[in-house]
């Protein structure tokens, strides 16, 4: 080598460069080695192999192994790693393919990506990653792709606290999948249009897109199907069919597909579904004031979500279990735990529905005595919801809001009626019984402190009626308590 290189900066760069290929021709010999020793168990070391292969020449065979070990990350619930994988997939493309088949490589990879997005409540460059799904969609002219992708972008402006363009792309995405009749396509579209539509308090267009879908899947014996996404669809429309109609005071109705929801989400054995099934039939039983039961149900989510990489339903679970602890005795830890979720759901970057999680904080400060502190959490429940245009928590924020400001030395008597009406006029347009008739409780509650009978006893009795009919047993209660005082 010295006779031939003269040069010494020559001939480290030669020596290097000979090197360099020496190691990835070694690399490549590795992976194949690895797939033929053991290729009886090879699901085992697709993370090695990838490994190697990327290290070497064999670009198409890194490509394999790198989605391989993304889904089996997937398969596994580590969001994070999947996502890793997929990423790193998509650069082999970009720098060792180009034209129609690198972008129908990129399109195959972006669709296995949306699982992990949605489950790591939408990493910094999702949107992004989604914009060029459906771009490439457009440019194959691949409808049924571009549909998903649309769906997926109105699902991360929900996220994000923007539920009007949710809803737009959502319901585009779902418009056009009823339009061509795909069962696939309406499945993973489905479920970001109906969490818009919650977002705005429209349970009555949810119960409609989820018997509309319950319906088709079961024609088509599709009920343990995922159709592409981390959860298996047809347990979880049952759960949100459920859930929406609590909140419309069918109760019994609503909390017989929540169960039923659960039941084949169990069957599915997948935790992510099972998880979503429990959070929403707890919410049902929360919204009926039966708070034991609903603590059951959040807390055996809790359970299944620690092997679950998804910090948005972990936050909102842990927030809504405060309320349970706080209403059946203990406030103080009821707090903490409230707070605990609405700190890990603001810091994974979530505005939508953070007033739910305010709203939660609360209502715990009111149940422990702070009335200070829970006017504090509830101005900013009113304001996120506003500033949100989430309907349903404005109105439930202000009647709580007026409901704590009645307990505030300082408090204008007025002003606290006109906040519980305010939101009672927004409860009554969105038809939500429940919550509708609690306002009425509180106008009662109020106005039997300030010793005005009359005011009292008429909405005493509206809301002890509406109470009766529902089964709401605990509210029944504390009505019959103030009206027999």
């Amino acid at each position: 080598m010295e006779y031939i290189f003269r040069n010494v900066i020559t001939q480290e760069v030669a020596y290097n460069s000979l090197l360099f290929d020496r190691r990835r021709e070694l690399h490549g010999y590795i992976g194949m080695a690895i797939e033929e020793t053991y290729s009886n168990r090879l699901e085992e070391f697709y993370e090695v192999i990838a490994h190697h292969y990327s290290k070497s020449d064999q670009h198409g065979r890194t490509l394999k192994y790198l989605k391989l070990s993304g889904e089996k990350a997937l398969r596994n619930s580590s969001a994070w790693e999947a996502f890793e994988y997929y990423k790193r997939a998509l650069e082999v493309l970009e720098r060792h393919l180009e034209g129609a088949e690198q972008k129908k490589n990129k399109l195959e990879i972006l669709h296995a990506m949306m699982s992990p997005i949605i489950l790591l409540n939408f990493p910094d460059e999702s949107l992004g990653l989604l914009e060029e799904g459906a771009t490439i969609s457009r440019e194959l002219d691949d409808q049924k792709s571009l549909i998903r992708f649309y769906g997926n972008i109105g699902f991360f402006h929900t996220v994000k606290g923007r539920h009007q363009e949710g809803i737009r792309f959502s319901g585009k995405a779902f418009d056009e999948a009823v339009a061509i009749n795909d069962l696939t396509a309406m499945a993973q579209t489905a479920p970001d249009l109906c969490v818009s539509n919650l977002a705005t308090g429209q349970f009555k267009t949810v119960i409609e897109i989820t018997s509309c879908m319950v319906h088709a899947i079961h024609k088509a014996e599709k009920e343990q199907d995922n159709f592409g996404g981390p959860a298996i669809v047809y347990p979880t429309f049952y759960a949100l069919s459920g859930f929406s109609m609590a909140h419309l005071g069918r109760f019994e109705e609503g909390l017989s597909n929540c169960l039923y929801g659960l039941e084949e989400a169990k069957a599915s054995d997948n935790l992510f579904t099972i998880s979503l099934s429990r959070n929403y039939t707890g919410m049902a039983y929360l919204l009926r004031g039966a708070w034991k039961e609903a603590r059951d149900y959040f807390r055996r989510c809790l359970e299944g979500l620690a092997q679950v990489e998804f910090v948005q339903i972990k936050a909102f679970v842990k927030a809504v279990s405060g309320v349970t602890e706080a209403y059946i005795g203990d406030p103080i830890r009821g707090r903490a735990l409230a707070e605990e979720g609405l700190n890990a759901y603001q810091e994974a970057g979530i505005s939508g529905q953070v007033s739910t999680l305010q709203c939660y904080v609360g209502m715990c400060c009111y149940a422990s005595g702070d009335f200070e502190d829970a006017n504090l959490f509830m101005k900013k429940a009113l304001a996120s919801a506003m500033e949100n245009g989430e309907a349903y928590l404005k109105g439930v924020a202000l009647i709580w809001d007026g409901r704590i400001m009645g307990q505030l030395p300082d408090n204008a008597p007025l002003k606290t009626v006109q906040r519980i009406e305010e939101g009672i006029d927004v409860l009554a347009e969105l038809d939500t019984k429940p919550d509708l008739s609690i306002g009425h409780f509180f106008l009662g509650e109020l106005y039997t402190r300030r010793n005005q009978k009359k005011e009292a006893k008429t909405h005493l009795k509206t809301a002890g009626t509406s109470f009766k009919e529902m089964n709401m047993d605990y509210w029944l209660e504390e009505t019959e308590k103030i009206m027999n005082q």
